[in-house]
């Protein structure tokens, strides 16, 4: 006889982040705590791109609650494995271990599940069940989504507090079958869940966590080459510089992260190559593209096939489209906005299999005119990624309602080819426009007659283009800082520097 073990509350009553091994994530475990926290059931829906700690934050969360199953898809394992895996968790959850026969489909496994929560779980308690890469639990002929749509408007959403968290990181799929479905689960999530790299500040906490003594100015070099992914800044050496670091992870004969691009395309993406091709090319222009050029650079077709890859590499978090401010959504721009992709494509693919005949690699482009226009591509990109901090640094953040690029048109209204671009703007409520140029320059940036005339034109420009606004002001963002001169006194109107990105 099966051995049956009553489930208890295990809930500390203590706030998520005072249990938690987590750094920073504090929208996430708000977001959670919420879910948890409701009378009601709840269908939670866990998304981004490989790597990004997905699996850690909900298990480090849920096992610090009350009682929960946990089941993770095995990629390319058969029904029946599947079904004896999610069997094998049922026991330890409600079963004490005991074993249990393999139930031959999803209907029969979550009867089950179904029955031990409603005889085990006490009236009131929240219960968890969480389904771990559920595109691969999800195989072909599976039947599992058609289930999962079944038991929860039958059973699990008149059980309150039912707890649903489904989690993957093939976006594209996840997008496509929960978040944006238009079939059987439409609309049945409650709460969606993007998780996103750490940003700076919370990059330069967890890099401390770890024993790194880390400047801002480091953590910063190192953010530009791998991003703010938890998984790659565990492999670092505490030992190492930032410039060691990565050329022992990028450069050397068994840099681990020589291969990851790859291996992360075709873990998530279906049509891994088409992908790669899209973010190879974007990875060359530093404004960004356009769909038509991208369709025609690629040659891939520009109908449906090229919009579904850049949905699905949008969602994954590789890319963004960003339409430039007074333009039209057509004139929507895509650019690389994954540090490590564009990292990769700048530095790693280009030298193919050489890599280990070059032990110093990195150390020898450092200070090169391709380092440095690397880097301000990579600063700008991070930047964006900042926005909002930028917005607080510069103490317009409550007055914000717009924020994204510019770029000046013809007389055509078309986009010109030697348009005056603005990197950063931010349109505000009280009838006013911040143009923020970011400069990236390891000593301080000095703004000289020809880079002023530059300016003045672009201010000219964007005035011409938008007189509805009161006054327009120039905002400097720069790696050190600016140095003072009748330029400098005269355009500009604010600055900030990289270390105003790490503040909280």
């Amino acid at each position: 006889m099966i051995k049956k073990q009553k489930i208890k509350n295990n809930n500390p009553q203590t706030p998520a982040d005072a249990s938690l091994a987590l750094i920073g994530r504090h929208r996430e475990l708000e977001l959670l705590e919420t879910f948890w926290s409701s009378k009601f059931p709840e269908f939670l829906a866990v998304y981004g791109r490989r790597r990004i700690g997905k699996t850690f934050l909900i298990t480090e969360f849920i096992k610090h609650k009350g009682p929960y199953l946990k089941i993770t898809g095995s990629k390319n394992a058969p029904l029946s494995e599947q079904l004896t895996n999610f069997m094998e968790a049922l026991s330890h959850t409600f079963y004490q271990g005991a074993p249990l026969a393999t139930p031959k489909s999803w209907r029969e496994a979550f009867k089950h599940l179904t029955k031990a929560v409603k005889e085990l779980v006490p009236g009131g308690t929240p219960f968890v069940l969480f389904l771990d890469e559920l595109p691969w639990l999800a195989g072909k002929k599976s039947r599992l989504l058609e289930m999962l749509d079944y038991f929860w408007n039958t059973e699990w959403s008149l059980m309150p507090p039912f707890k649903l968290i489904a989690c993957g990181s093939a976006a594209s799929w996840m997008l496509e079958n929960l978040v944006q479905a238009t079939g059987g689960l439409h609309n049945r999530l409650t709460r969606t869940l993007l998780l996103k790299p750490f940003n700076l500040a919370e990059t330069h906490v967890f890099l401390q966590e770890l024993g790194f003594k880390y400047s801002p100015a480091q953590t910063l070099s190192i953010t530009m080459a791998i991003g703010g992914v938890a998984h790659y800044l565990k492999l670092l050496s505490k030992d190492l510089s930032p410039a060691q670091n990565i050329q022992a992870l990028c450069f050397s004969e068994q840099a681990l992260l020589k291969d990851e691009f790859p291996k992360i395309f075709k873990a998530l993406f279906d049509q891994a190559e088409d992908n790669q091709k899209i973010i190879q090319v974007l990875a060359q222009s530093h404004q960004g593209l356009q769909r038509s050029e991208i369709a025609k650079t690629t040659q891939l077709s520009s109908g449906g096939t090229l919009t579904k890859r850049l949905e699905e590499l949008e969602a994954a978090g590789f890319i963004k489209g960003i339409v430039p401010y007074g333009n039209e959504k057509k004139e929507q721009q895509f650019r690389v906005i994954d540090n490590y992709s564009l990292f990769y494509m700048h530095w790693i693919f280009p030298l193919s299999q050489q890599l280990a005949l070059r032990p110093d690699y990195w150390q020898e482009q450092l200070n090169t005119p391709k380092f440095y226009q690397w880097s301000g591509y990579a600063f700008e990109n991070i930047c964006f990624q900042e926005a909002w901090q930028i917005a607080k640094a510069l103490k317009i953040n409550d007055v914000v309602s717009f924020m994204n690029n510019w770029r000046s048109k013809n007389n055509n209204n078309q986009t010109s080819g030697s348009a005056a671009e603005i990197d950063l703007v931010f349109i505000r409520k009280d009838k006013m426009a911040t143009l923020c140029e970011i400069k990236f320059n390891h000593e301080i940036f000095t703004i000289d007659k020809n880079y002023a005339a530059n300016l003045m034109n672009k201010l000219a420009r964007f005035k011409q283009s938008h007189p509805e606004f009161e006054k327009v002001e120039l905002a400097f963002i720069t790696y050190k800082g600016l140095k003072e001169n009748i330029w400098s006194q005269e355009l500009v109107d604010r600055q900030i520097t990289a270390a105003d990105l790490f503040k909280v």
